[in-house]
């Protein structure tokens, strides 16, 4: 799974040991952090949809 940098960011900042964890703070933080909403939204979306034994990779665009 492809993350863009900005997801990235957020991922290490919410980062909480497991997925599950991690997937807990995310939802949690949807409620307190209205300007970062859709970002926060993606990042969950994007972390519920893994297979088993997938990897979170870093997405370098390259029209930016």
């Amino acid at each position: 799974m492809y993350l863009s940098s900005r997801e990235m960011l957020l991922l290490c900042a919410f980062h909480s040991g497991t997925l599950s964890e991690t997937l807990d703070t995310l939802r949690n933080a949807k409620e307190e952090n209205a300007e970062r909403m859709a970002l926060i939204k993606s990042v969950t979306e994007k972390l519920e949809s893994m297979n088993e034994g997938e990897r979170v990779s870093l997405h370098f665009d390259p029209e930016s």
